[in-house]
């Protein structure tokens, strides 16, 4: 919200727009490449991040959970959880909550 109240971003930007120079620069991929090529991410706007109205799929605690029990020496990189997280749709973005 700093970044909003600061004129840096607005809550109808796409996330891609922020969230890409990050993913590219410290894993080589942008949301477009993590989604497969599924275009609906482009879409998907910081607002709707952060009111839970993207339609990307929630968290899935237990399979990591499952995965660090049976592993507990495995080392995990945010970037190794993005690449396994669900990436199906839940409803398109902006279309639920």
């Amino acid at each position: 919200m700093q970044l909003l109240d600061a004129g840096l971003l607005s809550l109808d930007d796409p996330a891609h727009k922020h969230v890409d120079p990050v993913l590219k620069r410290l894993n080589g991929t942008t949301l477009l490449q993590v989604w497969s090529g599924d275009a609906r991410i482009q879409r998907v706007t910081v607002g709707q991040l952060l009111s839970m109205r993207s339609g990307i799929n929630d968290y899935d605690d237990r399979a990591y959970e499952a995965f660090t029990l049976s592993n507990p020496n495995a080392t995990v990189s945010p970037f190794d959880l993005l690449r396994t997280v669900n990436k199906t749709w839940m409803f398109p973005p902006g279309e639920g909550g």
